[in-house]
């Protein structure tokens, strides 16, 4: 039988989990430590132990009811602070155990979009066969699409472009499309990836800047002009 909550282990059972040390976590819980209490940025044991990529701290936490619904001050979980900390294994390890990747954080990001900025098409994978939204909107309005083109996450980008599902034609709260943000983010790779994919072009953002305008910027010109031939398009005015 464990002993009547103490502050005392509280904190040191927080200050285990942040440096990653199961030793130190593990008696902190013998001692009496309350498992889901939370740090000044609103960090449980659990989302540290996700921030840290530790397997074995995720593990005996959730064996001994650490809540895995918990956010932090920024809505981050623990599967999407493990996402953000760049830890696949940890990731894979909450997906496992049905973690709440449906969640959203204050940026309006679910962890599957953040798995699309972190260029992981395993948990895109992961994520996606357990009914992800794939093509939920951030507070930008931006699509897990948009957020990899954006970024130029060649990876994720290839990955999303396979799934049926995803949508390349959606436009953010400014009218950029996937390949827009591509473009005006300098990842050629990127927009000739999405235009070889079908991105269609005949669009123009929320202050009338067609994709002509886009192309020009990093010399793309050509395959714009190959993808509205390629459609039958009526060519824009350069």
């Amino acid at each position: 039988m464990r002993p009547p909550i103490n502050d005392s282990a509280t904190a040191d059972f927080l200050q285990a989990a942040r440096a990653g040390n199961l030793d130190a976590l593990e008696k902190a819980y013998a001692a009496g430590a309350a498992v889901n209490r939370f740090d000044r940025e609103g960090n449980t044991a659990l989302v540290l132990a996700g921030a840290r990529g530790s397997v074995p701290m995720l593990s005996f936490l959730f064996r001994h009811g650490a809540e895995n619904h918990a956010e932090n001050a920024q809505g981050n979980n623990a599967l999407m602070a493990a996402i953000l900390g760049g830890h696949t294994d940890a990731a894979v390890f909450c997906l496992k155990h049905d973690f709440n990747m449906h969640a959203t954080n204050h940026d309006g990001r679910t962890a599957f979009a953040l798995a699309a900025a972190a260029d992981s098409p395993v948990l895109l994978d992961g994520m996606s066969s357990r009914g992800a939204d794939v093509n939920a909107r951030d507070a930008k309005g931006r699509t897990p699409l948009m957020i990899a083109a954006a970024d130029g996450k060649m990876r994720a980008l290839e990955s999303l472009l396979t799934r049926d599902a995803v949508d390349p034609e959606r436009k953010d709260d400014e009218g950029h499309t996937a390949l827009m943000l591509a473009c005006l983010g300098g990842h050629r790779e990127a927009a000739v990836l999405l235009l070889k994919s079908g991105a269609r072009v005949d669009v123009s953002d929320n202050r009338g800047r067609d994709m002509m305008f886009y192309a020009k910027q990093w010399g793309l010109e050509d395959e714009v002009k190959d993808a509205f031939a390629r459609y039958d398009l009526p060519q824009v005015t350069e």
